[in-house]
């Protein structure tokens, strides 16, 4: 049981890292990450308005620790920061998803994980 729960962790750290390490830290601001989190959620599972704005609000929330996270200087404990952090967003998002935007959102992170499994290709 530990295995999928860690594999789980590890996919969704892999999901977000590009919003870790991409882009201009010194001028992203958490609303521009927040709305890119909102947009890559909407493309895969269709959000209604009430549940963008919920999200945007968690993933605002997520995109400042994301901030504090470009700040530490200990990529080691950055990591670890960034596992807890990712964990509390994926059940955020898992609170306001309906049960069938859940399985379409698991099926989507599926793909992506069999497409880089494959070389990317």
């Amino acid at each position: 049981m530990k295995v999928p729960k860690l594999m789980t962790a590890i996919v969704a750290i892999f999901l977000f890292s590009n919003l870790l390490f991409a882009g201009n830290p010194k001028t992203e601001t958490s609303d521009d990450i927040s709305t890119k989190m909102m947009e890559f959620v909407h493309n895969d599972v269709k959000l209604t308005p009430n549940q963008k704005v919920t999200l945007k609000q968690k993933a605002k929330e997520y995109a400042d620790k994301l901030i504090q996270a470009r700040a530490m200087e200990d990529r080691k404990a950055s990591y670890v920061f960034m596992k807890t952090v990712s964990d509390n967003y994926e059940a955020a998002m898992d609170s306001i998803l309906t049960a069938d935007q859940k399985v379409t959102k698991e099926k989507k992170k599926k793909e992506r994980i069999d497409f880089f499994k494959k070389g990317g290709k």
